[in-house]
Parts: structure tokens; C-alpha cells; sequence
């Protein structure tokens, strides 16, 4: 999955592990993660080249290293511009930033899944109609 997203970066979507990517598998895209892309640079040993490249870039030296990773690795070109960048709003603020920093390097369309900090009907409700508003997005990206 790692590889198939970077030799085919017009069919894949940058997202975060908090994101359900069984839409991007139905429509034949590949999930590329910075989380999983970071852990496999880092075994390259060339993570602190990206980290350092960010930095220089005005990334703070105390962001996450995954994130911090990957947009080393968009700055240096590394990386190649994804089909489009989603994410959500759980578990950290990186998440949101990484993401919004891509779509602007790049450019490429973003859209950012708001999950709510409770989980009741109405909760389930917002976030089913934006993961539709995405698939129709991605419909639209893609023709399919």
C-alpha cells in the first residue's frame, strides 16, 4: 500500500489512521498515511533529513514526528501530490495542521472530517453525512 501510493499518487488520498477508508478501497484509491509513511522512513534512517527540512521550513522542533516527517517529505518533493488530503479532527491537532499545510503546498482539495466528542445519534448522523459529502467528493475527483 505503501509503495502502490507513491507510484500512483493521482489515485491516492493522503489521510490519517482516524479516517475509514473503505470508500477509497471500493473506489480503487490507495490510502497513504503519514503515520505508516513515517515509521518506514524512519527505518531508511533518513527521517531526521525530512525532520530538519520541516523545521527549516517553520515546522516547531516539538511537532509530531509523523506529521513532521511527512511534510519534510513534501518540502524536499519526496512525496508526490496525492489525488486529494482528508482527515478528522480525533485524537490530535497535528492531524488537522499536516493536512492543511499539504493542501496548500501542494495544492490539492482537502476535506476534513469534524467528529464530535460524544457519540449519540445526532453525532453519528454529522459525521455519516460528511463521510457522504467525501465519497461525493471523491466521485466527482475521480468519475467513479
Amino acid at each position: 500500500s505503501l509503495v502502490r501510493g507513491l507510484r500512483h499518487p493521482e489515485r491516492a488520498v493522503c489521510i490519517n489512521i482516524f479516517m475509514p477508508c473503505e470508500m477509497l478501497h471500493a473506489m480503487g484509491l490507495t490510502p497513504m498515511f503519514p503515520e505508516w509513511l513515517s515509521v518506514y522512513v524512519a527505518c531508511t534512517a533518513c527521517q531526521h533529513v525530512f525532520a530538519e527540512r520541516a523545521e527549516v521550513s517553520g515546522i516547531p522542533e516539538s511537532f509530531c514526528s509523523y506529521h513532521k516527517t511527512m511534510l519534510g517529505m513534501a518540502e524536499t518533493g519526496v512525496l508526490p501530490k496525492p489525488l486529494m488530503i482528508a482527515g478528522t479532527t480525533l485524537a490530535c491537532d497535528a492531524n488537522q495542521l499536516c493536512s492543511r499545510r499539504l493542501a496548500a503546498l501542494y495544492p490539492a482539495p482537502l476535506t476534513t472530517i469534524d467528529v464530535p466528542g460524544r457519540a449519540d445519534d445526532a453525532a453519528v448522523a454529522y459525521v455519516a453525512d460528511q463521510l457522504r459529502g467525501m465519497t461525493r467528493r471523491l466521485e466527482t475527483l475521480t468519475g467513479r
